[in-house]
């Protein structure tokens, strides 16, 4: 595969802007106006004018919602009447990385979740680390909660806050090993149903704190019905609907409460043809120089190459999927700062594997390990386009 070919597709991606337009930088700037001491990282370098000024400072995170779907879509006039403007995501686009750089304030290269699957070698697995499950298994490990303790870092954003925290998430996962882990001290609140229980759970919390807080708030369905009906689908649109009409509903009534409200997503999504899709077994040539199972996402893999296949991997993937695949060196992202700057998760180049195969849009890789069930998917994310990279900057001043 031609280097030049290479460079030429990466010129069109869209890496983190670390510098001062990330999601990172969102959470730098939180942790500054909430008296946390920050972790190195640089601010927000244009903050909403305002910022940090309420009472109470809310992040609302919107599983994703893209810049380009706001953009798009005709639903959403609220939000877009409030948009700030657009950050970057962190690599990879995808929320295990990026919600976790929000409960922790820690790049992905520090807290070390480098996708839905991860290679832990302290437990010698493969696993998803939100479900906690080995991949495989769609079931938590047993062992789920010391796994936490070995896997995780254990630096939660809320145990660094000088102000109340709370954490405002649904049911099923308020309470989960990993969301107990990461949220630490924050007094967390399962809300039940829809957009509406969200709000209506957001501004209980918010009327009974008297001293200044910090609350996380997170909203699921439009990256669950992406997945399973496209980002353009109607289904996608009207729940956009519904969150846009609530969100205003809940800003009118808290008028007076001191609120401040920075909305922001995760990641955005393509829709991707069954056309367009990589399947590792139609291809066991290139499938027998791997060691183990893809990890990272269908959009940004991570390969642990057999060491004797080191020289022949790369000739094998151009014959397999030409020029749908962009093979870096895992080194050469690290030292590039794809996964952030500073500190350093103590297996890092771990987890990255030997290469990370960056996919053409809006191509995908898919590998199946035994006793995986086969998951289909309309709207992917993951990768390094403008579509899963940018993401919408909105606040709603103290009113």
């Amino acid at each position: 595969m031609s280097g030049i070919q290479t460079d030429a597709a990466l010129a069109a991606c869209v890496l983190p802007d670390y510098a001062g337009g990330s999601l990172l930088n969102l959470m730098a700037s939180i942790e500054a106006a909430c008296g946390g001491p920050g972790r190195g990282y640089a601010p927000l370098h244009a903050p909403p004018a305002g910022f940090g000024s309420a009472r109470h400072l809310v992040l609302l995170l919107i599983d994703g919602l893209g810049d380009a779907l706001l953009r798009k879509a005709a639903a959403g006039a609220f939000l877009r009447a409030h948009q700030q403007g657009q950050l970057t995501s962190v690599c990879p686009s995808t929320t295990a990385s990026a919600v976790t750089t929000v409960l922790t304030g820690l790049a992905p290269s520090a807290h070390g979740l480098t996708g839905w699957y991860i290679y832990a070698g302290e437990v010698e697995e493969v696993i998803a680390p939100l479900p906690l499950w080995i991949r495989g298994q769609h079931h938590p490990h047993a062992q789920a909660e010391r796994w936490c303790r070995k896997v995780f870092i254990d630096d939660p954003l809320a145990n660094r806050l000088t102000r109340a925290c709370h954490v405002v998430s649904p049911w099923f996962i308020c309470d989960s090993p990993y969301n107990r882990h990461h949220t630490g001290r924050a007094e967390r609140w399962p809300y039940r149903g829809g957009v509406a229980a969200l709000f209506e759970t957001l501004e209980s919390v918010l009327r009974r704190s008297e001293a200044p807080t910090y609350t996380y708030a997170y909203y699921g369905e439009i990256d669950r019905l992406g997945h399973e009906h496209g980002i353009g689908s109607q289904e996608v649109e009207a729940d956009l609907a519904r969150l846009d009409a609530a969100l205003e509903a809940f800003a009118a009534r808290t008028r007076g409460l001191d609120v401040e409200v920075v909305i922001t997503a995760d990641h955005g999504f393509l829709d991707n043809p069954p056309t367009q899709q990589i399947h590792l077994v139609d291809h066991p040539v290139l499938a027998r120089t791997l060691s183990g199972p893809l990890c990272g996402e269908r959009r940004l893999a991570y390969a642990y190459v057999n060491p004797v296949e080191r020289e022949g991997f790369e000739c094998h993937l151009a014959e397999a999927v030409g020029e749908t695949v962009f093979p870096i060196p895992s080194q050469a992202a690290l030292d590039a700062g794809w996964f952030g700057p500073g500190a350093r998760h103590p297996r890092l180049a771990e987890r990255v594997g030997d290469w990370v195969l960056v996919l053409r849009e809006p191509w995908v890789i898919i590998d199946q390990v035994s006793g995986e069930r086969p998951h289909d998917q309309i709207g992917v994310h993951g990768g390094l386009s403008a579509a899963e990279m940018s993401i919408p900057l909105i606040y709603l001043p103290p009113a």
